[in-house]
């Protein structure tokens, strides 16, 4: 019989073993991922949908967490942080690499109006309905205890995912409708991650696990990310002008000053997103072609990195551990049908000047796969139970809200 002593030596042998093997897990369907035979699946339009959202990954995160055979456990997601942070962190400057003036230019006056629109109306009806149903739940919470989950949610539900393939009757390769969609749909990414990294910033946890707002501390931060996220830029601006450099030394440096970021943001008790955010701002509006050879490096890997994402975040839900979170996922997602569709009728006008552009209001339906990427920066930022809960309340609507255009589309 094994006495308590070996079994605690076999637990901590286990945890370094799970780490590997998750690891090699993600990396390996994070390579899969990219090649030809994946990109070929992925026309098909029901593949398109679950793939290029990342609910396969995903799926499989769901085998090797609490359902499943429980692989990962909790305290080894704080061992993985510092990774994490990095991962996060380049998420982040993948979305701030949309933000070129030149996208940017193309935006028609009314997609500016309806981005604003959506990005209030979200962020109103994400913390309303999650902090009543928290409140509800436990009436003895605090209301700084409610702040980041119910932000979390109100930033996840802006924006949609830009994915079209999976969308009948959509000619996808249109260049005008892809510029449009990439634009709104960036637009409203970089909204949501602006909006939560600046809460991050601004609000601190104290001891005891108390959430309190400092301004103080929250303006010397932001400026603080600002200044980092520039001289970053300006230096792998001058360091990229080496004709020397291949991509191998440019993913080198470009992984240290993501680290730099993400440590910065650590002690700021910020997002590494925002920061790699801005920092992605900055090199897409700089007149270089070393910065479109940085660029080029990083938009390939976009498809690995949210793959390792979702298969962490399916490790560590639990769908079958409470009833309520299904009710917070059931009114985002109906949310979601009734708002943001008609509002994309109502603002798109004579913008989408397409063959069967009626189909793209049902894009909207669908929730940006960044959702993901925020409830995991939350829950490194906090962990604990409400973080966790909020991830699987994403996870929800994330899966639901793919399921749901393609269901509609082929009644109608």
């Amino acid at each position: 019989m094994i006495n308590g002593a070996d079994a605690q030596a076999v637990v901590q042998n286990i945890s370094p073993i799970s780490a590997l093997a998750i690891g090699a897990l993600a990396f390996g369907l994070a390579s899969l991922a990219l090649t030809r035979k994946a990109a070929k699946i992925s026309r098909i339009p029901i593949a398109a949908a679950l793939i290029g959202g990342g609910w396969v990954f995903f799926a499989v995160g769901l085998l090797i967490g609490p359902i499943g055979i429980d692989l990962l456990k909790l305290d080894l997601l704080t061992e993985l942080r510092p990774l994490l942070q990095i991962g996060l962190a380049w998420i982040g400057l993948l979305v701030g690499l949309q933000a070129k003036r030149s996208i940017m230019a193309q935006i028609p006056g009314s997609l500016w109006k309806w981005i604003a629109v959506d990005c209030l109306a979200s962020v109103i009806v994400g913390v309303f309905i999650t902090g009543i149903v928290l409140l509800w739940i436990a009436p003895q919470a605090s209301y700084g205890a409610l702040c980041l989950p119910c932000v979390l949610i109100g930033c996840a539900t802006i924006g949609w995912t830009a994915e079209l393939r999976s969308l009948r009757g959509l000619d996808a390769r249109s260049p005008l409708l892809a510029t449009l969609t990439q634009a709104g749909a960036g637009l409203a990414v970089i909204l949501a991650i602006t909006i939560h990294g600046i809460v991050s910033l601004y609000v601190t946890t104290i001891e005891g696990g108390i959430i309190t707002p400092n301004f103080g501390q929250g303006s010397i931060g932001l400026i603080s990310t600002m200044f980092v996220a520039g001289v970053c830029a300006m230096t792998m601006r001058l360091l990229l002008q080496q004709e020397s450099w291949n991509d191998g030394r440019i993913i080198v440096s470009l992984i240290g000053t993501l680290a730099l970021i993400a440590g910065v943001s650590t002690v700021l008790d910020g997002s590494p997103m925002f920061g790699a955010c801005v920092l992605g701002v900055m090199i897409a509006n700089m007149r270089s072609g070393a910065m479109r050879r940085l660029e080029r490096v990083i938009t390939g890997s976009e498809t690995a990195i949210a793959s390792i994402l979702f298969l962490l975040a399916g490790a560590i839900v639990d769908p079958i551990a409470a009833w309520w979170p299904w009710i917070i996922a059931a009114i985002v997602l109906t949310f979601r049908v009734v708002f943001k569709v008609p509002l994309a009728r109502v603002y798109s006008g004579n913008t989408w000047l397409e063959r069967g552009s009626n189909n793209i209001h049902f894009a909207t339906i669908r929730q940006a796969p960044i959702a993901i990427a925020l409830a995991i920066a939350s829950l490194l930022e906090l962990n604990n139970s409400a973080q966790r809960v909020m991830l699987l309340v994403l996870a929800i609507v994330g899966v639901l809200s793919n399921i749901i255009p393609l269901l509609w589309r082929r009644q109608s």
